[in-house]
């Protein structure tokens, strides 16, 4: 029974040794390293993965300002200002959406159409990546809240006289 059991912990801490060496390989560390890592207690082990499953995560992510350059085509907006049932309120909104889209280049200018209005000016990411902010060439300062910026989608929301409207936006590819 004995055998058996030392056997399995002998297996177990072969298969961590060997999916900790498939992590090495792919982040192309020296020999030296891997050895000596190899060579760990096993209780250090797990932490150490968890450690570099941290960093990899980390890694991964990335700036708003590396993922808000492109092009965004408005798909969607939502406010508490909408909810009449009135036709041509309605479909005005939607053309209004149709009609809008925005272009933030990597040097923070941007370039804003809306109705076949452009407006130009420069942007800014403040508060940790949680607002968005445009100040247009008239020196007009607008503040939105950044409710989602992934590399495909944009939320922006942003109060006026006590009515929060969601913009939300499609990255075009």
């Amino acid at each position: 029974m004995k055998k058996i059991f030392c056997r399995v912990q002998n297996e177990k801490k072969r298969e961590n040794h060997y999916i900790l060496l498939k992590i090495f390989r792919i982040f192309a560390l020296n020999f030296d390293v891997i050895n000596n890592l190899l060579h760990m207690k096993t209780k250090h082990l797990s932490s150490l993965l968890m450690l570099i499953m941290i960093s990899l995560i980390c890694a991964c992510s990335s700036k708003p300002e590396e993922l808000l350059p492109g092009k965004w085509q408005m798909t969607g907006v939502e406010s508490s200002a909408l909810t009449s049932n009135d036709a041509a309120l309605q479909n005005y909104v939607q053309d209004l959406v149709k009609s809008t889209s925005a272009i933030y280049n990597a040097d923070f200018s941007y370039e804003q159409t809306v109705n076949s209005i452009t407006t130009k000016g420069k942007w800014t990411i403040l508060a940790d990546g949680k607002q968005l902010q445009v100040v247009d060439e008239s020196g007009q300062k607008t503040i939105m809240g950044v409710v989602e910026l992934t590399s495909d989608r944009l939320i922006l929301n942003n109060f006026d006289g006590g009515v929060e409207t969601k913009q939300i936006f499609t990255k075009v590819k």
